[in-house]
């Protein structure tokens, strides 16, 4: 049983298993993850921007911007992982 794991970088005791399946369903999550950060990327009218990564078919790696147009910016790096 593979496992989808959401992982934050500064903060890992926000990590978790978002699913828990096959294999190939896991890769599906993770596309479809890819595909929402995409669209929510060109949706949010420069208060929020993300950057991903596609690493290989098993990791996604995202930082988030948020505050673009403020001094006050902040990031959050946030990865997700299939673990087969």
């Amino acid at each position: 049983m593979a496992q989808l794991i959401k992982s934050y970088s500064a903060e890992p005791h926000k990590n978790r298993i978002v699913w828990s399946g096959d294999l190939e369903t896991m890769k599906a999550h993770l596309n479809e993850i890819e595909a929402r950060t995409k669209r929510e990327q060109l949706s949010k009218c420069g208060t929020v921007f993300t950057e991903f990564e596609r690493i290989d078919d098993l990791t996604l790696n995202t930082c988030i911007y948020k505050n673009m147009d403020t001094d006050d910016q902040e990031t959050i790096d946030v990865n997700y992982s299939v673990f087969p």
